[in-house]
């Protein structure tokens, strides 16, 4: 039953500093914001994943152009492949030339360095303290 009694407490722990947490999670995460990009330009590599910019881009928000120099032409969803995480574009060769001039427009979510790794942090924290918990007991065990 003592063992028992060890695993309650630290469930306890974890669920305490989960409540102590959460909070502190949630103002940061409203410290984000969504940023536009109107017209940013380069070169297309069709066949290529492209980096652009910025990452974290806002599904559905992206307009994408392909001037071959006889003026600019919409790109359907169809004609390119956008990795909305990465902040990377594919153009379809079918849709572009090598060295054509590609203007994406879109709208990306802001976070600061410091706010996505305190959030993306938290978790491990967590994990940290349960597995210190479950060392310790283990340890004593022996």
């Amino acid at each position: 039953m003592e063992g028992t009694g060890k695993v309650t407490a630290v469930v306890i722990a974890a669920t305490i500093a989960a409540v102590l947490f959460l909070p502190f999670a949630s103002i940061v995460t409203d410290g984000t914001s969504t940023q536009s990009v109107s017209n940013e330009t380069f070169d297309a590599e069709p066949g290529t994943y492209q980096d652009l910019e910025n990452y974290n881009i806002v599904d559905g928000s992206e307009t994408v152009e392909v001037d071959d120099g006889t003026g600019a032409v919409s790109l359907s969803e169809s004609e390119y492949q956008l990795n909305n995480t990465d902040g990377t574009i594919n153009i379809d060769s079918a849709a572009a030339n090598e060295n054509d001039t590609v203007m994406v427009g879109y709208d990306w979510q802001q976070t600061t360095g410091p706010t996505s790794t305190i959030v993306g942090l938290l978790p491990l924290f967590v994990a940290l303290l349960i597995l210190v918990t479950i060392a310790a007991e283990i340890m004593n065990k022996m």
